[in-house]
């Protein structure tokens, strides 16, 4: 069994990147599971929809995982830190797109540390933020998953 296999998979966010992420995943045969702050019953259809591997939780069930794709609006990464008082062992995949916040507000900083900065303890990576959902929801990403270090079957 590979190592990635025993790994735990979260979205946290179920927009059009959550989801595009979330399909990836289907197609893959990979479990993950995926949350917002609402109620998983809300969005259970649409996740059911995508396949049998996409498994609604609550926010406080997806922070368990150990790889959490953080697909939520820029402003809305703190309230998500505040989940856990230590992201300790936990992998984030920071999703999400500072674009149009003005410089400032970010204190001079990129906006990953800035967002790394609120997940203490974590390992935190930039990623898929400058991709198209369009391509991520495609079928024609077999070369992008590989290339993103996932098993691909």
């Amino acid at each position: 069994m590979n190592k990635s296999e025993n790994k735990r998979y979260a979205i946290i966010g179920f927009g059009n990147i959550g989801r595009a992420l979330a399909k990836a995943f289907a197609r893959n045969g990979i479990k993950v599971s995926v949350a917002t702050t609402k109620d998983p019953g809300s969005f259970a259809p649409d996740a059911a929809a995508i396949g049998p591997e996409i498994i609604p939780v609550t926010l406080a069930e997806a922070v368990m995982a150990d790889v959490i794709f953080l697909a939520v609006h820029f402003e809305s990464h703190p309230d998500v830190a505040k989940v856990l008082p230590n992201w300790q062992g936990k992998t984030i995949v920071d999703v999400t797109n500072a674009y149009g916040l003005p410089p400032e507000k970010l204190g001079g900083q990129p906006s990953s540390r800035f967002v790394a900065q609120a997940f203490t303890g974590a390992k935190l990576v930039k990623g898929f933020n400058h991709l198209l959902c369009r391509r991520t929801q495609s079928g024609s990403c077999s070369t992008w998953w590989q290339e993103s270090g996932f098993p691909c079957r």
